[in-house]
This record gives structure tokens, C-alpha cells and sequence, in this order.
């Protein structure tokens, strides 16, 4: 299947860039991305868990990533009906973009929506 030949593509490049290579972010973020949609939904915020690791370390700056993996994150504790928990991660997002203003309209809007879907799933 196309998700098993990503999963083998991740997972080789995931074990060939160090740790402080900065692509070693999207590595994880398309891992945990491939884990939610399989509906892995602990491998999946374990792999965006990872991200931000890297993020820290490597790019702690770089908070266009970091949102979109605050999204995730908050839309994988939606998918399993922990609706505080995605309400807490879609907030942080929410925080970075309001001291950005027009840096993350794209994910502000995701973000907007994913809440209004939180408190309808609620």
C-alpha cells in the first residue's frame, strides 16, 4: 500500500539525517501524520511530539512549525474524544499567532475551525 511505502521512506530517513538536521522536523511531523490517518493516534503524537523536540533543539525560532504541530496535536486529542486536552493545544497555537499577526493566517483560520469542531464534538 502507498502508506506502507511512506512509512518505509520516513522511517529510513528518519535513521539517516542526525538529529540536528532541520528536515529531521517534517521527518516526524509526515510520520505522525501517516500514524493519524491509520489511526495510530499514540504514534501519532508521539511522531509530532518528536517534531517540536527538534524544533527546540535545532530551530527553536521556527514557529511556522511549530503551530502546525500544535494543530495536529490538538486535532489527534479531538480524534479521541479528549476535547480539553485539543482545546488546551489549539489555544498555545492561538497564543504564537496573536504575536504574529499575518505570519500564520492559514493555520489561524485551521485553527479557528478545529475549535469551533471541538466544542461541537464536545
Amino acid at each position: 500500500s502507498l502508506f506502507k511505502l511512506a512509512e518505509e521512506i520516513f522511517i529510513n530517513l528518519s535513521s539517516t539525517l542526525a538529529a540536528t538536521d532541520p528536515r529531521i522536523t517534517r521527518v516526524y511531523y509526515f510520520r505522525g501524520m501517516l500514524e493519524y490517518h491509520k489511526e495510530n493516534y499514540d504514534r501519532s503524537l508521539y511522531y509530532y511530539h518528536k517534531g517540536l523536540e527538534a524544533i527546540q533543539k535545532n530551530d527553536p525560532k521556527n514557529t511556522v512549525n511549530v503551530v502546525q504541530l500544535y494543530n495536529c496535536i490538538g486535532e489527534v486529542h479531538r480524534s479521541k474524544k479528549q476535547f480539553d486536552e485539543a482545546l488546551q493545544w489549539q489555544k498555545k497555537l492561538l497564543e504564537i499567532c496573536e504575536k504574529e499577526p499575518g505570519k500564520h493566517s492559514m493555520i489561524l483560520a485551521h485553527a479557528y475551525n478545529n475549535i469551533g469542531l471541538i466544542y461541537q464534538d464536545k
